[in-house]
């Protein structure tokens, strides 16, 4: 029996799958949504999420693995970053990706809209700003969680004492 509901779950995963990439985003408002993309800098946004997660991934992989030169762990980053980098503009990419995600939350007369705001003095001080203020609420935010680790490790513990878990 749960088998054969795993199996309908699966045929209907695939089907909504299927109906979602069938989805057509008329060409006008497609190159409307590329062009969002491009002027508000969320590509640039991406790279720098991407950059980040490089620099962990290296970190991490020359930590667990000290015998490996750091010429070759820094030549892996790169790899992975061009890895990353190519898939963003790549046919089915992350750009192809995003245009249905811009398509269902906003019409072809909103995303004019935000194309104007961004392409407006204030709306290109946000978009060149935005990328830096990414960054820096990031490490803010990783900062923040780090200070708020002890009291999360004590009201874990205290709650796990008071269930009778040690």
């Amino acid at each position: 029996m749960r088998q054969h509901a795993l199996r309908w779950g699966l045929v209907l995963c695939l089907m909504a799958g299927a109906v979602q990439a069938a989805e057509t985003v008329p060409p006008a408002k497609d190159a409307d949504i590329r062009k969002l993309l491009e002027v508000t800098g969320a590509l640039k946004i991406g790279n720098m999420m991407t950059e980040s997660v490089v620099k962990q991934m290296s970190e991490s992989f020359a930590a667990s693995r000290p015998d490996f030169p750091a010429a070759l762990v820094d030549s892996l980053a790169m790899d992975v970053s061009q890895i990353f980098s190519q898939g963003i503009s790549v046919k089915g990419g992350l750009m192809d990706q995003m245009v249905p995600l811009y398509h269902r939350q906003f019409t072809h007369e909103e995303i004019k809209g935000l194309l104007a705001f961004y392409q407006s003095p204030l709306g290109k001080k946000v978009a060149q700003t935005l990328p830096a203020l990414t960054q820096e609420s990031m490490k803010l935010g990783q900062e923040w969680g780090e200070a708020l680790a002890p009291k999360i490790e004590s009201a874990v513990h205290a709650r796990m004492k008071k269930a009778g878990m040690e």
